[in-house]
Parts: structure tokens; sequence; C-alpha cells
């Protein structure tokens, strides 16, 4: 595994209550070997069976439970701050991690979560997000499906694990994925029951940071160029979706900081959810990735530059609230 500034990587897990994300982490912690896997959690579920000696805080850190497994994954619950629970996990561990992988509450909003480990690359944190999967019950679906947690947890995610998928038929299942689809046209899809998947599948993907390969560069590009164009919401009409490229000009890097800004801390209207892009930037050959999640957001030099034979189209992804597709494009261009 390419190892990206030094930094352990973590994964966040979210779903909803009953979705699996206990089963997945049983499963990864006990079935899997190559990776070696520190798991954080707001509590233990007995049904995860682990029997080890129990490791006593003694100096305040914010666990009560700290468990090593015989693969040498370890598994801990956080009381309070989960930068401080990942730290403490680096720093006191003999041999590095591989991955950290955090489990978010079934009932919480995962956003708080996800800016939490948003940290400034100028910090000193040992660590840094790489993906945010959800773990959404098939069959449960439509039951769930106006649920504004539920939203957002389908909203956040760079993979969508749909689980449970043995009591329900292929037909449901792709209305499912149709639905699921026009809230995050972006996300990667898995199918499981018992969340027995291909583990890969979850340390491998890398959504907030754009790989050095240049043909899986082109491949993002060509995947979001090959969205729809038009608007996307969800059943209320709330939530949408907005692409849009821009050719004209290259971008000026501190100038589209400053548009991002006023759209995300000064706009009263339109509400950003999340937010990705591919930008160009003038007097570079280099893309740019754009990240964002609510009111933070990064623009960020990758290791791939533009293909020769491609024209340099700056593409835009909202997921949103209250806006159009060209109030987007005013607000960012003009």
């Amino acid at each position: 595994m390419e190892k990206q500034n030094q930094k352990t990587a973590m994964v966040l897990l979210t779903g909803y209550l009953g979705s699996g994300k206990t089963t997945l982490i049983s499963y990864i912690l006990k079935e899997q070997n190559t990776y070696k896997v520190a798991v954080v959690q707001n509590e233990f579920a007995d049904e995860m069976g682990i029997e080890a000696p129990l490791m006593q805080d003694s100096e305040g850190k914010p666990f009560d439970k700290f468990y090593e497994l015989p693969n040498g994954c370890i598994c801990c619950t956080a009381k309070d701050d989960l930068l401080t629970a990942v730290e403490y996990l680096i720093q006191n561990e003999k041999s590095k991690l591989d991955f950290i992988l955090v489990e978010t509450n079934g009932l919480a909003d995962p956003s708080s979560t996800i800016k939490s480990f948003w940290v400034d690359e100028n910090i000193d944190f040992p660590a840094e997000l790489r993906a945010i999967h959800t773990v959404v019950p098939v069959h449960r679906y439509e039951q769930l499906k106006s649920d504004q947690i539920f939203q957002r947890q389908i909203l956040y995610a760079d993979n969508i694990l749909l689980n449970q998928i043995d009591k329900s038929n292929e037909e449901e299942i792709q209305n499912v994925e149709k639905q699921i689809r026009q809230l995050n046209p972006i996300a990667k899809f898995e199918r499981s029951s018992y969340c027995k998947i291909d583990l890969n599948r979850i340390f491998e993907i890398d959504g907030f940071n754009l790989r050095k390969s240049k043909s899986e560069a082109i491949e993002i590009l060509n995947k979001i160029s090959q969205e729809h164009e038009h608007d996307h919401a969800h059943a209320d009409g709330d939530i949408q979706y907005q692409f849009f490229e821009y050719a004209a000009n290259p971008f000026d890097e501190k100038e589209l900081e400053i548009k991002l800004g006023e759209l995300l801390w000064e706009n009263e209207k339109i509400k950003v959810l999340r937010m990705k892009g591919l930008i160009h930037i003038k007097d570079d050959d280099f893309m740019y990735s754009l990240q964002g999640v609510e009111d933070i957001f990064e623009i960020k030099k990758t290791d791939v530059m533009w293909p020769e034979t491609q024209q340099r189209k700056s593409k835009f992804l909202f997921i949103c609230q209250n806006a159009t597709k060209q109030e987007l494009i005013d607000i960012i261009t003009n």
C-alpha cells in the first residue's frame, strides 16, 4: 500500500442503526490479515465476540476499552475527542498502523465527524481522511429514505455498501441504486450479504486525494463529465446535484478560494453539503483537486498532469440546497 506523506490513512464508516456496520467491522477484524487496522467505535456490540485483555486508561486518555487482536489489529472505544483518540493510537503503536477505521454513531449526522478529521495539512497531525463508506440496508431503504440523517449518510459517501441484498430481488436492488444515484451520483457501489465483500474496496478507495496515475485521473474526469448535466433532486426537491464545466479561462487559485469562501460563508440562500472538482489553475500544468464538506474546503495541487490531448476544463460538482446551476456558475466564474 502506498503511503502518502507518511500519514496513517483513515476511513470513516457510517450507516443507520441496524445497517450492518458492526457486522462489517467484525468481518474486517476477524477475516483479514493484509493490513494492520485500528477500529475506533462509540461502543462495542456484544455480538462481535472479541475476547482480549482489557487495558485501562491510566493517563486519562479518551478510551475505556482497548483490545489487541491476534491478527495485530486494534479495537478501541472513544469517549470524547476523536482526534485525540486517533493521535493516541498512532503514537502508542509499536508498529505503524496501515489504517484507522472510525465508526460513526448510527443516528448522527456524519458531517461533524468528517470536518473534525479534515485537518489543515500544515498542522502536524499524523493521519489523513481517505474515504467515507456508508452501509445501506437495501430492504429498509423505503422505510429510511425520508430520514434526514440517513440522507446525509448517503450524501457524504465515497462508497455505498448495499447490504442485506439476500432479502431483496434484483429489481428492488436496482431501484434502490437508482434512487441513491439521484442523491449521490458520484459514489461507488458494492453489494453484499452480511457485509462480506472484498476488503480492498474498503481500504483502497481514496475519495479525498487524486491518485498519481494519469489513467485514473482521466477516468475520474470522464466519470464526472458523463454524469447528467441537469438538476438532480431527492423526492422532496430539496437536495440537488449540480455539475458544470468551465474552459474559458484557467483560475487564479487565491481568487477561486475567495469566491468559494463567499459561497460557503456569506451566501445566506445556498447551502453546500459537499463539493468536488478538478481545477485548471493558470500557469500550471498539473491538475488541482477541490474537496469540500459544508463550510470547509481545500484546493490542492495533485501529482497528475493534464493530458496533452485533452482540453483543460475545470469541473465542479456540488451537492447542495437552494441553488441552480447558473447561480453557481455565476458565483464561481464572475
